[in-house]
């Protein structure tokens, strides 16, 4: 495939301690090409270790029969418990599909963990973004967020599929899963999250809920990565014009555990459902959102 996957960097305990990339297959329309995650050594770029579905060359160290789809995203890696040893990715491929993996015990094992498009036409929910993942803390206790929208950039003017946002949680952010756990675990579909989409302001998202979403404008995408920072969410979407540089561009501010807005964007002293999004005066293809600490 073509190397869309920017790499990330990890420390990881297999066979002694070493500096990794992990690295999606990166973006080919045919079904048997980038269907794969890779981990290769940051000092020589051998290929250490890698997971793919049916097809495609190579024998992988890992089979997984529901990678059929490429993974142009960012792999995001994170460390689980703090002793300086990455232990935990997710990731996200063109079939809507929402990946965790866990290193444990010099093994790497991984599952669906969302499937959140459809066969209908208008649910072909493509992910070219990774998840952002932000560790959150309830009454039921703690759990990772993973906030992704959806958009094909291979049809920046198309309007057929309804794209969405969607915050998941994963209710299990410190307990590493065997293999035989992820095969006999069922992922979240997207008909089991809350819908946030009509009035914000007044959705309900209990905490059992496995996550909440939100139906975007007609023609709406979202190309960039999220930020969480706060308990609020923050994403550019974009509907695109007749060419590239006549896209309208929306920035979302809403709170992670409800999906209301979060933020007075509108700058009338008051939180409303006009507050969700704000129009952006930049047109063309929006950015990815940065924060900056100022003093």
């Amino acid at each position: 495939g073509e190397a869309w996957s920017t790499p990330s960097i990890a420390r990881i305990q297999r066979t002694g301690e070493r500096f990794v990339l992990f690295v999606g297959g990166g973006y080919s329309e045919a079904g048997d090409t980038a269907h794969r995650i890779f981990m290769l050594d940051a000092e020589t770029g051998a290929r250490l270790w890698f997971a793919s579905g049916p097809g495609g060359e190579g024998e992988p160290d890992l089979t997984l029969p529901a990678m059929r789809h490429a993974i142009p995203a960012r792999v995001s890696v994170l460390d689980t418990d703090g002793d300086g040893f990455w232990d935990r990715l997710y990731a996200a491929d063109l079939g809507g599909q929402l990946w965790r993996f866990d290193i444990a015990n010099d093994q790497i094992a991984g599952g669906v963990l969302a499937s959140l498009a459809g066969t209908p036409p208008e649910h072909a929910r493509r992910f070219f973004n990774p998840p952002d993942v932000a560790l959150v803390r309830d009454r039921d206790g703690p759990y990772f967020s993973l906030a992704i929208g959806s958009g094909d950039r291979r049809a920046p003017l198309g309007t057929i599929v309804q794209a969405r946002f969607y915050s998941i949680r994963d209710r299990d952010p410190f307990t590493p899963f065997s293999q035989a756990d992820y095969d006999a675990s069922a992922p979240i579909l997207d008909d089991a999250l809350v819908d946030v989409t009509a009035g914000f302001s007044s959705a309900d998202v209990p905490h059992s809920a496995r996550g909440w979403k939100i139906d975007l404008r007609p023609g709406e995408k979202v190309f960039t990565e999220a930020t969480t920072v706060d308990g609020t969410i923050l994403f550019t979407a974009s509907i695109a014009g007749d060419c590239a540089v006549d896209a309208i561009n929306h920035l979302y501010a809403l709170k992670l555990e409800a999906g209301k807005p979060a933020l007075d964007l509108d700058g009338d002293q008051a939180i409303t459902d006009e507050d969700a999004s704000l129009r952006l005066t930049h047109r063309g293809s929006p950015g990815e959102l940065r924060m900056a600490l100022v003093p």
